[in-house]
């Protein structure tokens, strides 16, 4: 028997997703239960009702009143059976007894459920009891190692190369890092560490993060105020080429690889808008957007940089949500399904990743634009609030440190499906893991299973996915290249 080289979790077959069924079975095992009480009560009420009986005396005066005795025995016969027919129909043996089993069944079905929650919910508490001390020693290391990493020169040295493979051999050091922050920003907190939380307020008017979402949200308040990590406010400079016609994606894999064609070096700062034409008039829209292309600090002319993995982290909008939104409009437009309610997936490796979500799961954004599918590629989103509606398609190498950063594994539900994929043998260094051609591989495996059926929940993701993924009849690609038009950033 062959080992499957991903692992899937949640999605339409996912634990959470039965969980949920079951609930929901449990639910209606009750009001069913409480319908046949309620009609078995009708029933009983009938075998006694004054119309009944009084039947029954009319059709004895009759009787005498003729002679026709035998009648009358005949009469008061079938009077008693369908009287003892309704009792035992609704009664103590019938309709009353199977509602009682209907609701102990309710409440065994949803005390089980809850018995499940309840113990995960207990052994997770458990784990983060004991993990919280492990947490707090790797963060206090994190500054430290951080510093390392980022300073070496060209970002490497002996003691990053460490750290990069220490990461490789054990992912979970990630987890803990973020974990570790959280717990140092409390500890200060609770601690009372009054000139640390004085200082916040007097330099950057902020108090002091209660975790490292904050913590992040704190630091870019702070670097702007040296021109970094902040952007001007003016709306980006949005290009669109010409659309051209290509082949319509056939599955996952292709979506990844038209990621890899957007991370070329020789010319960034392009995302791509695909429609897919079908047969029957009717289109659909793919969004892909990239990963970060440049680490400088301050936002320059390229916007998929390290501003906007802050911005979007922070889940902010900045140039490249505004670009993805103007260039998607003008696409539609172009084709002349300006207004139309195409269905739209999303699509990105790394930032990409997270400005997809990020999208799909703003209001305004999905007000004016039906976002119906989302795919993310070595991004760290569980912590998106997406809508339950949107259908979630999540790539993650076991030891990219990337998809890591937010400190949570994606939630498990009938509308997020989950892939991970053990690369540890297949790579040198955790960063490795991030990349987007590995993603594709991984991606290929994706679609094998989907297509031969292999693992429900990709099957049915695949299927949902059907209007961008092979069923068009034909589509078009329109290269949109976006740039900042101003680069200083203004005081936060």
């Amino acid at each position: 028997m062959t080992t499957s080289p991903i692992i899937v979790t949640g999605g339409r077959f996912g634990l959470g997703a039965r969980l949920d069924e079951l609930d929901a079975a449990a639910a209606l095992l009750a009001r069913e239960a409480a319908a046949l009480a309620e009609e078995s009560a009708r029933l009983l009420a009938l075998a006694v009702h004054p119309a009944l009986l009084g039947a029954e005396a009319a059709a004895t005066v009759a009787a005498v009143e003729h002679g026709a005795l035998g009648d009358l025995a005949r009469i008061v016969g079938l009077v008693a059976d369908v009287e003892q027919g309704l009792v035992r129909v609704a009664g103590p043996g019938g309709g009353i007894a199977e509602s009682g089993s209907l609701l102990a069944l309710a409440g065994a079905v949803g005390g089980a459920v809850a018995a499940y929650r309840a113990a995960e919910a207990g052994a997770s508490a458990a784990v983060r009891t004991g993990q919280a001390q492990v947490d707090l020693a790797v963060g206090a290391a994190l500054p430290v190692l951080t510093a390392v990493a980022l300073l070496a020169p060209d970002g490497r040295s002996g003691a990053s190369d460490w750290l990069d493979e220490a990461v490789r051999e054990q992912p979970w050091l990630v987890d803990a890092a973020v974990g570790g922050a959280d717990e140092l920003l409390r500890s200060v907190t609770t601690g009372g560490a009054g000139l640390a939380l004085a200082t916040t307020w007097v330099v950057a008017g902020r108090p002091w993060p209660a975790d490292a979402e904050g913590a992040l949200a704190l630091a870019r308040a702070l670097a702007a105020r040296g021109g970094y990590l902040g952007e001007s406010g003016r709306p980006p400079d949005v290009a669109l080429e010409p659309a051209r016609t290509v082949t319509a994606p056939r599955g996952v894999a292709d979506l990844a690889r038209d990621e890899v064609d957007l991370g070329r070096d020789d010319d960034p700062g392009r995302l791509a808008v695909v429609h897919v034409r079908h047969a029957d008039g009717s289109s659909a829209w793919v969004v892909e957007l990239p990963g970060t292309q440049t680490w400088a600090p301050m936002a320059g002319d390229n916007p998929f940089d390290a501003t906007t993995d802050v911005l979007a982290m922070l889940r902010l909008h900045g140039d490249v949500t505004a670009a993805a939104g103007t260039a998607l409009d003008e696409a539609m437009r172009r084709a002349g399904r300006q207004g139309a309610d195409d269905p739209v997936l999303l699509v990105g490796h790394s930032q990409g990743g997270i400005i997809a979500a990020q999208l799909a799961a703003d209001p305004e954004f999905t007000r004016t634009h039906n976002v119906t599918h989302v795919v993310t590629m070595g991004s760290p989103v569980a912590r998106m609030p997406l809508p339950s509606g949107i259908r979630v398609l999540s790539l993650e190498h076991d030891v990219d440190p990337v998809p890591r950063l937010d400190g949570r594994p994606n939630p498990d539900t009938a509308s997020w499906t989950t892939v991970t994929r053990d690369v540890a043998d297949l790579v040198p260094a955790a960063t490795a893991a991030h990349d987007c051609r590995l993603y594709t591989a991984t991606a290929e495996l994706v679609d094998r299973s989907a297509a031969a059926g292999t693992d429900p929940s990709l099957a049915d993701w695949a299927a949902s996915a059907a209007p961008f993924l092979g069923a068009g009849a034909g589509a078009e690609v329109t290269a949109v290249h976006v740039r900042r038009s101003g680069k200083q950033a203004p005081a936060y």
